[in-house]
């Protein structure tokens, strides 16, 4: 049931009539029961794999809360979470390529899909852990607010990746009653990404598909047009479902970060990555990159650090050639373009 389907529309506006019919104290519990069941359309593993991501967060921070804050406790909490995100997002493919069975026969593959959203909500979590250095808690962690944190809708399919304290309080402390403006801004936002996402990036798919489904046919002049459709095809994609991110939480009454600031407005490599998937860049930023040294450690450990940053970042996208590929060339642009400057 994607953003962009009448049946998710349909599904959402049960979501908001029942949402905003709830008393102000129960709110969160109805949003927490829509949001699981958002989950649960997508197949038992999508439900399995956040209710385990869930569920260990929930233990590790309590633990942490309680002041058994130790090096050796957070490395097995990023450890476990980190084996527990790959191991259902790629447990699929692992199979595909080493089991003596064929999955499609044996009707297998339906179970191996990659969970919706685990790549977004797993690295909410773990900065969530890794804040812990400084017992940056925002409040006492519940089961039911680790789930909601994580399996927020409208970051679902496309995040933004959420702080703590960006998202937990307005989760939490839902007071805000009907307003009409909130409707009316949110669903200008959702027009406006419907159309970005429906009229000009599905049609622009259309278009980069013709040039390039078939390289062997095509010119380079050919490929090349295919390649700046994709360009803008994936443009109008992310930017679309960033739109209906804002969108949907609006309507509900909370505020759903800014996640694309037109990145191809951008005068350099390094404002490029302030603007695209910001979320995502700045996680990157605060966790792998500043945590391994940054630019501290002398020229030549920074240039060394930039391309581990997006190499990682990289196969945070999907296991495979051309995304380690993609991170090491956006990694040494970054490093050249400083370089020449």
């Amino acid at each position: 049931m994607p953003f962009n389907s009448l049946p998710f529309i349909a599904f959402f506006s049960i979501l908001t009539i029942c949402f905003y019919s709830a008393p102000l104290r129960f709110r969160h519990i109805v949003l927490l029961f829509f949001c699981l069941l958002y989950f649960l359309s997508f197949g038992i593993v999508s439900i399995l794999a956040l209710l385990a991501i869930s569920g260990l967060g929930y233990i590790f921070l309590r633990n942490l809360q309680k002041q058994l804050v130790s090096n050796r406790w957070r490395i097995l909490s990023v450890s476990v979470i980190l084996a527990t995100w790959l191991g259902f997002k790629y447990l699929g493919d692992i199979l595909a390529v080493i089991s003596p069975f064929d999955l499609v026969q044996y009707n297998l593959e339906g179970w191996l899909l990659h969970p919706v959203g685990i790549s977004f909500y797993s690295l909410q979590l773990l900065g969530v852990v890794l804040d812990s250095r400084s017992n940056a808690f925002s409040r006492t962690w519940k089961f039911r607010d680790v789930l909601l944190f994580l399996g927020f809708l409208p970051q679902s399919m496309a995040g933004p990746i959420h702080r703590q304290e960006e998202l937990m309080p307005q989760l939490i402390h839902m007071s805000t009653p009907f307003q009409a403006s909130n409707i009316f801004i949110g669903v200008k936002y959702l027009v406006w990404g419907y159309i970005c996402k429906l009229i000009v990036g599905d049609k622009l798919a259309l278009l980069a598909g013709y040039f390039l489904d078939n390289p062997e046919k095509s010119n380079g002049l050919t490929l090349l047009i295919g390649a700046g459709l994709y360009a803008f095809q994936i443009y109008f994609d992310f930017y679309g479902y960033s739109l209906i991110a804002i969108g949907l939480g609006r309507i509900l009454g909370i505020k759903v970060k800014v996640n694309f600031r037109h990145p191809y407005r951008s005068t350099s490599f390094k404002e490029f990555w302030r603007r695209w998937h910001i979320s995502l860049s700045t996680w990157f930023r605060d966790y792998v990159y500043i945590s391994l040294g940054g630019n501290r450690r002398g020229y030549l450990r920074w240039i060394l650090i930039v391309l581990v940053t997006f190499i990682l970042s990289g196969l945070w996208h999907g296991l495979g050639n051309n995304f380690l590929l993609w991170g090491a060339v956006h990694g040494l642009l970054l490093v050249l373009e400083r370089f020449i400057h």
